[in-house]
């Protein structure tokens, strides 16, 4: 279980060093940073959040920083700022010289202090005072996973829609991770990258993304399910040690030899028509670099995920 949430846990930030406004009357070498360990929390989960005071100047500076650092933050949603609760916050002790080449800061619970962040959806979050400004950062927050329950989800893509409904039984690690990143909309705009007619369609492969978008791996979870017609796989990322990341294949045909090869996604329980036609779009020859690639560009315009009735209900 450990394992499964740690797979929430993925596509780190990188900090982006502030930026002042050219009218700003702190020094330029002043900045405030701002630091998430992923691009997507569960909603009503705690977010906190490191802000960074720093200089990175060679000369010693007055610390121009004099309002308390969790009051200077701003949470949008759809444009329009969260309301702030009225919480206290411990506070770092402020310098009021900063030497050069060093910083001082807090990690700061913003989901305790906007309990607007609750609420499923994208966020903007930045940090503002005393002339002084940090980077923008955009997250998502998510429904949360549940393994208790079953879930399924359409696969829109320019050609028409189907339906994968998981095999979280088998593959609970996999099927986290892939509804994870659907909701995160990991998925959009990601072309289908590879069709062999009544063999295969693949789709997933971070590095055909129109913006940069990192991949991450997880475990695999190699299973005894047979490989049928409209099986959906994971498309192993690295051999040793056996991993997934977000490349899934829908299977158009019995394939007894992946048995207790791969890593079982789920089925296909609506639309296989749609990806046989996908699979029987023009490609690129077998000795081409990539092969198999598509000629016409068909891509998955989103993942709707949802939640099934319980069995027996």
């Amino acid at each position: 279980m450990n394992q499964i949430r740690r797979t929430a846990a993925v596509l780190c930030l990188f900090a982006l060093t502030a930026v002042l406004p050219a009218s700003s009357q702190a020094p330029s070498d002043v900045t405030v940073n701002l630091e998430l360990s992923q691009l997507f929390y569960y909603a009503g989960d705690p977010l906190p959040v490191r802000i960074s005071v720093g200089n990175n100047g060679s000369d010693s500076l007055s610390n121009p920083v004099k309002i308390d650092l969790s009051r200077g933050f701003k949470i949008l949603k759809d444009g329009k700022p969260l309301e702030r609760a009225d919480s206290k916050v411990a506070e770092p002790t402020r310098p009021s010289k900063l030497a050069p080449l060093t910083f001082y800061g807090a990690v700061v619970d913003l989901a305790a202090l906007y309990p607007g962040l609750g609420q499923v959806g994208s966020y903007s979050i930045s940090w503002e005072g005393n002339g002084v400004r940090s980077q923008e950062l955009l997250i998502k927050m998510l429904p949360k996973y549940d393994p208790a329950k079953r879930y399924e989800a359409e696969v829109q893509t320019s050609m028409g829609n189907y339906t994968i409904t998981f095999a979280a039984d088998i593959s609970p690690i996999a099927v986290k991770a892939f509804v994870d990143m659907a909701n995160a909309d990991f998925y959009d705009a990601l072309p289908i990258h590879e069709v062999r007619p009544k063999l295969s369609v693949a789709a997933g492969d971070a590095q055909y993304a129109p913006t940069p978008r990192r991949p991450f791996l997880f475990p695999a979870e190699k299973s005894s399910r047979p490989v049928l017609a409209g099986t959906v796989i994971l498309k192993p990322a690295q051999p040793s040690p056996p991993a997934n990341s977000s490349q899934f294949v829908v299977m158009l045909r019995p394939e007894p030899a992946l048995l207790g090869q791969v890593t079982v996604l789920g089925q296909v329980t609506k639309g296989l028509d749609v990806v046989k036609r996908i699979s029987e779009v023009a490609s690129s020859a077998q000795t081409s670099r990539p092969a198999f690639k598509p000629l016409k560009d068909v891509t998955i315009r989103d993942i709707v995920v949802r939640e099934l009735a319980a069995s027996g209900s």
